[in-house]
């Protein structure tokens, strides 16, 4: 068994190697490339005759559980997700990784008008835009573009 850790920029070509030789579980949290990443730790697994097993982590997982479980009891009801204020390590981790970034640090704040809507009980419909600013402080190496860096 391989534990597959690290950022998001690494799990996706980690996992799927290691995956051909053994199981691996990984903690995978790029919501939006979670079906091409499943389609290859599944194409890898099966083929090394092995069992991969993603997004294994606070969110997705457990957060992912707990919104399953709530939404099985109270059908007609809506999952609302709000984080922080906070330092997201892995947003700021990929900021990081830029060319010309010496330091970043990216900080996930909710947007107050729509934690206000929610809790008042308007059920609306919001894009994760909606809900959360990412704000970002960004250290650049002298001399580096930083309109390429924004």
């Amino acid at each position: 068994l391989v534990l597959c850790g690290g950022s998001a920029t690494d799990l996706p070509t980690q996992t799927p190697e290691f995956a051909k030789e053994f199981n691996v579980v990984d903690s995978f949290d790029t919501h939006a490339k979670i079906p091409e990443h499943f389609a290859a730790v599944d194409a890898a697994a099966k083929k090394g005759g092995n069992v991969g097993v993603i997004a294994v982590g606070w969110d997705p997982g457990l957060f992912s559980l707990n919104r399953l479980f709530g939404e099985s009891v109270l059908e007609n009801g809506s999952s609302y997700t709000f984080w922080g204020k906070g330092v997201s390590q892995g947003h700021s981790d990929a900021i990081r990784r830029i060319k010309g970034v010496v330091d970043a640090r990216q900080y996930t704040v909710p947007i107050n008008s729509a934690l206000e809507r929610v809790r008042a009980g308007e059920n609306p419909k919001l894009t994760t835009r909606e809900k959360h600013l990412r704000d970002c402080y960004v250290v650049a190496e002298d001399g580096a573009d930083k309109a390429r860096i924004e």
